[in-house]
């Protein structure tokens, strides 16, 4: 994918303004892009738009591959410092992940909703001492806003990653993030490769040894279905990218610390729920929606109340679409 500078290319862009020392930088030697996580600078995040959006009802694969360079912060008495990558909404996402509600008057303090990321933190100051890591959903930010906040909106609770009591990711080591995401089950499995090998990343998760599904190389975060406040938590994603998360309460108390990593490649594949109407169902009405849409072979459909229809993301609506959409028709989705 780094082929040549993503950036200069124009396939990336910048999501928020750039301040001071550049915090992505491409290494021609390497084809890689090295990125400068830091938790105490402003959000900055590197973004590519998706042929189609996705959402919580769609199945996807996200595959990362990274090399963490050694923190040397890892002996100092306090540090708090973050990498993330994954898949935000341009208009949803906002760069604040530690403010409760967005601030409709200032959009840099706008909740970071509609956020599909791995997260991977390292930490040893009033949070606790830990290696973190797991997959994080946020929800759609619904009008009104969600009563308990924006952490409410959070299928994972803050605190709440699989703590690495293991080891830490090994630094210099080229490590693969594989994260696979089931529309049907609304589970989000992630699984660290070390070449071939899944890493044993979940010794001690909730409940025993391998969490929730008892496989030690797998960390599992269940997107929340249902609660007192709504019948469901969807998301919506339009970007893939890599994020420099801005963190206040490390920032305040001065344990925030940056985290460099080296990006090898991005990538992300997927298969469309055709849920047109978005009732949760694919039936007749999907079917009558998708012939509104029918723009024919190699014909770009570009309205973009028809972008859902493009099931195969290649630009047009034809009957390879309507071929998947047939396979599906009759079925339904967990609310």
């Amino acid at each position: 994918m780094f082929a040549d500078d993503p950036i200069a290319a124009g396939r990336f862009v910048l999501a928020d303004p750039a301040t001071g020392e550049p915090q992505f930088v491409y290494q021609p030697e390497t084809h890689s892009l090295l990125v400068r996580h830091h938790t105490g600078r402003p959000t900055i995040r590197l973004v590519h738009p998706l042929a189609r959006p996705l959402t919580d009802r769609d199945s996807f694969t996200l595959r990362v591959t990274f090399r963490v360079i050694d923190p040397q912060f890892s002996s100092e008495e306090d540090y708090f410092a973050q990498l993330s990558f994954g898949l935000m909404n341009a208009a949803g996402t906002g760069p604040n992940r530690t403010d409760h509600m967005p601030d409709a008057q200032d959009p840099s303090l706008h909740g970071a909703f509609d956020l599909f990321a791995v997260d991977y933190t390292l930490s040893n100051s009033f949070w606790g001492y830990y290696p973190g890591l797991a997959p994080t959903v946020t929800a759609s930010l619904p009008d009104p806003y969600f009563p308990g906040g924006y952490y409410d909106a959070m299928s994972l609770y803050p605190g709440a990653e699989s703590l690495l009591t293991e080891e830490a990711l090994l630094p210099y080591t080229t490590l693969t993030a594989v994260v696979e995401y089931d529309g049907a089950t609304r589970l989000a499995i992630l699984r660290i490769y070390e070449g071939s090998t899944a890493l044993p990343i979940n010794l001690e998760g909730e409940g025993g040894p391998g969490g929730t599904d008892g496989d030690v190389t797998t960390i599992v975060t269940a997107v929340k279905t249902s609660s007192a406040l709504r019948e469901s938590y969807p998301f919506r994603v339009d970007r893939i990218g890599l994020f420099s998360w801005k963190d206040d309460w490390a920032a305040m108390d001065g344990t925030a610390k940056g985290l460099d990593a080296v990006y090898e490649r991005i990538e992300l594949t997927w298969t469309a729920y055709p849920d047109l109407t978005d009732d949760g169902r694919v039936d007749a009405d999907d079917v009558e929606a998708f012939q509104t849409c029918q723009s024919g072979p190699a014909v770009p459909q570009e309205d973009p109340v028809c972008q859902n229809a493009d099931l195969d993301a290649d630009g047009d609506v034809d009957q390879d679409d309507f071929g998947l959409l047939q396979r599906q028709l009759g079925t339904e989705r967990p609310s």
